[in-house]
């Protein structure tokens, strides 16, 4: 939302303090006269702050602030429970989702983007940033993904000669360890139930599309799709779950990008190292939209034609589960 590595906007590591930015993605492009709005997982301090979205309506874990979970009790009875499968929010435990799957939040996201969507203003061009909280942790998608996965040969995690340290053998892990050999059952469970619910994403986001050739004043072709993640999980890699490492496990994460149609620029793919700081000025040179001078990405159209680009990044992380829990990386 900022454009920025984590050094330059000072988020070296996970923050739950207020954010007190005053130059954001929705804003810069609110000013540009687009309508702003955002569906689903949030993660921002205070939650209902609007950081520069019109509207929001959020997938936010904590009673009272959590719509999904309103519109849950609301739907199913007041002691649904998003987790009430018993798995961690932070954990490695998978199984499939307990209720339908209408009331799975990653259907509700994309359910509740096109009903905003829908009822935008529509004397302007909108933009959303519909966020799904999967497939971070609880892994639990609906049957139907979970049965594309369980039963399949994922192959085994990968072991550096150097990760004895997280072994940890004989240990159960708590179901929200960051370390420790699971086991091979458990580590295939964990890694089906991550797979569905990435399966699951795919599905809907051809259902958005689908159903946005419905809404009158748009068309999905004319629209910039750009498709990311905050991070991957690590899921047994070298004897370490959850994330917020440099391995390819949580930081090699998807980055892809659909022009709207008409648009002159390259297609395939590209071998530079990107971020999710290059997501702001991506779609801002796409879009037309000058961007502010504080952001430290760059559009990766740039790279893609050709145009110098960074050799590697630097990221660093300070300590989150433990005191040797940080890094810094290239």
């Amino acid at each position: 939302h900022l454009g920025q590595g984590s050094f330059d906007c000072g988020v070296i590591g996970y923050a739950g303090g207020p954010w007190d930015e005053e130059i954001s993605l929705p804003g810069v492009l609110a000013n540009a006269g687009y309508h702003c709005l955002n569906a689903g997982w949030r993660n921002m301090h205070p939650r209902r702050k609007l950081y520069g979205y019109h509207n929001a309506i959020i997938h936010d874990l904590r009673e009272g602030v959590d719509d999904y979970w309103e519109w849950l009790k609301r739907e199913v009875g007041p002691r649904a429970f998003e987790r009430g499968h018993g798995s961690d929010a932070n954990g490695w435990l998978a199984r499939p989702w307990h209720l339908e799957e209408r009331f799975h939040p990653t259907v509700w996201t994309v359910d509740t983007a096109l009903e905003m969507i829908a009822k935008r203003d529509p004397t302007r061009p909108f933009f959303m940033w519909c966020s799904h909280l999967r497939p971070h942790s609880p892994y639990d998608p609906p049957q139907f993904y979970w049965d594309m996965y369980i039963n399949q040969d994922l192959g085994e995690p990968p072991i550096g000669d150097w990760a004895e340290v997280h072994h940890h053998e004989g240990v159960p892990p708590l179901r929200t360890a960051w370390q420790g050999d699971l086991g091979a059952k458990a580590t295939h469970r964990c890694r089906a139930g991550y797979m569905g619910c990435i399966s699951q994403i795919d599905y809907e986001m051809g259902k958005m599309e689908e159903l946005l050739r419905h809404i009158d004043g748009v068309n999905p072709e004319n629209t910039i799709w750009l498709f990311s993640s905050d991070h991957g999980d690590m899921m047994g890699d070298h004897y370490l779950h959850r994330k917020t490492y440099a391995y390819e496990g949580s930081a090699r994460i998807p980055f892809v990008v659909r022009y709207p149609k008409g648009y002159d620029g390259p297609t395939g793919e590209f071998d530079h190292p990107v971020g999710i700081q290059d997501i702001m000025p991506t779609l801002l040179d796409i879009a037309g939209v000058e961007g502010p001078g504080t952001m430290t990405g760059e559009s990766v159209v740039k790279a893609a034609r050709g145009e110098p680009w960074r050799e590697f990044i630097h990221g660093e992380h300070s300590p989150c589960y433990g005191p040797d829990n940080a890094m810094h990386y290239l």
